[in-house]
């Protein structure tokens, strides 16, 4: 006996709920590269949508819905940091500051491997 159009049709909208998960997960692990993790949030959020066009949302397509949200808000504070610091040693009126802050944290690395 074949399974039904219907049947065929909620595992592959069930399949893109995985998806989005899946994508959430990897957009939370790639939190070392913001723009990665920007894309990978998006697609989680995309996937998550399209799962539910023909069936409510199922519990993996929330989690990938969550996991996506937090991972562009993340990837938006982390681009914001590094412009406002590249701005910040731009400026000259900051260079003694990162001068200093630029030794200490020399000094603070020469004594971790002395020991």
């Amino acid at each position: 006996m074949e399974p039904s159009r219907s049947s065929q049709s909620g595992s592959f909208y069930s399949m893109l709920a995985i998806s989005s998960m899946a994508m959430g997960l990897i957009a939370i692990i790639s939190c070392f590269s913001p723009p990665v993790q920007l894309g990978f949030g998006a697609c989680a959020l995309i996937l998550a949508y399209a799962s539910r066009l023909k069936q409510p949302l199922t519990i993996p397509a929330v989690i990938g819905i969550v996991l996506g949200v937090i991972s562009i808000i993340t990837s938006v504070i982390m681009c914001v940091t590094v412009l406002y610091g590249i701005r910040m040693m731009d400026d000259p009126a900051n260079a003694a500051f990162m001068r200093e802050f630029l030794k200490e944290y020399q000094n603070a690395l020469e004594s971790l491997n002395t020991k």
